[in-house]
C-alpha cells in the first residue's frame, strides 16, 4: 500500500526524514562488516562483498530470460532489470533502485542467453553501484563507505556465476580461499576507504588471477552491440510506502 502524502507537504516530509535518517542511523562500518564475515579479502579474489554474492537476483534474471526467449521463438523480446535496496525508518519503508529496459535479439540457446544475461546484469550493477555514492541513496546504504567499494561488484560477479553455475558457496569459498577476518581488517584499515568501479580485482598482496569457473561470460567482439539494445534507464529514489 503507497503512502500518499500531499503535494504541499512533500518537501518537508523528505527533509525531516532525511534528517532522522543521518541522526539515527547508525552505519556497519567495514570492521564490523570484516569480522562478521559480510565482507572479506581471498587470495583468488580479491576483496569479495559475500553479501552481493547471492545468487537469487542473478537467478530470477535468467530464469526471466530463459522464459522470455523460450516463449518468443526467435523473435526479439523486451527485458526489464531492476536492483534496489530499502530501509524501514520510523514505521516507513524507503527505496530506492536502477531499472533498465532492453530489447534482446536472436538468442537462441543457453551460452546466447548467458551472454545477453551477463551483459545486462553488468550494466545495471555498475550503474546501481555508483547510483550509491550520491545522494540520497548514499543515506540508507549498508555502510558509509558503500558503492563502488572494492569487493562489491566482485561479489555481484560471484553471484551471477554462482546462479549460471549452480555453485555453491562453500565450493567458491574453497577457490578463492578467504584470509582470517582479523588480518582483512587490518588490510582495510592500512588501505582506507578502498574503491574499486572495476570487475577485475586489485591485488592488495600481489597479481589475482580469478579460478575459471568464476570468470563471467566471454563476449565476442560486436556481439553486445548485435544482440543487447539498451533502451531505458529509470532511477527512482527514496520511494515511500509503509513498512
Amino acid at each position: 500500500m503507497k503512502l500518499r502524502i500531499p503535494r504541499a507537504k512533500t518537501i518537508v516530509v523528505l527533509v525531516a526524514l532525511v534528517a532522522v535518517i543521518v541522526r539515527m542511523r547508525c552505519p556497519k562500518e567495514m570492521r564490523q562488516l570484516i569480522l562478521r564475515g559480510e565482507h572479506g579479502y581471498t587470495q583468488h579474489a580479491g576483496w569479495v562483498n559475500w553479501r552481493h554474492a547471492n545468487p537469487q537476483c542473478a537467478a530470477q534474471l535468467l530464469t526471466d530470460m530463459e522464459g522470455q526467449m523460450k516463449a518468443a521463438r526467435g523473435a526479439p523480446f523486451s527485458l526489464c532489470y531492476r536492483q534496489c535496496m530499502s530501509g524501514v525508518y520510523l514505521g516507513v519503508k524507503v527505496e530506492t533502485s536502477v531499472e533498465h529496459d532492453y530489447l534482446i535479439s536472436d538468442v537462441s540457446d543457453t551460452a546466447d542467453l548467458h551472454r545477453a544475461a551477463w551483459i545486462v546484469f553488468k550494466n545495471v550493477s555498475e550503474d546501481f553501484e555508483r547510483a550509491q555514492e550520491t545522494l540520497p541513496d548514499s543515506l540508507i546504504a549498508e555502510s558509509s563507505q558503500s558503492g563502488c567499494r572494492d569487493g562489491d561488484l566482485m561479489g555481484n560477479l560471484i553471484g551471477f556465476q554462482r546462479a549460471r553455475l549452480g555453485l555453491s558457496l562453500d565450493a567458491i569459498r574453497a577457490m578463492v580461499v578467504p584470509l582470517p577476518p582479523q588480518r582483512a581488517a587490518q588490510m582495510w584499515a592500512s588501505g582506507q576507504q578502498a574503491k574499486n568501479r572495476s570487475w577485475q580485482s586489485q591485488g592488495w598482496l600481489g597479481a589475482v588471477t580469478l579460478p575459471p569457473l568464476i570468470e563471467p561470460p566471454k563476449i565476442p567482439d560486436g556481439w553486445a552491440e548485435a544482440h543487447v539494445q539498451f533502451l531505458r534507464r529509470e532511477r527512482r529514489s527514496f520511494r515511500l510506502s509503509r513498512g
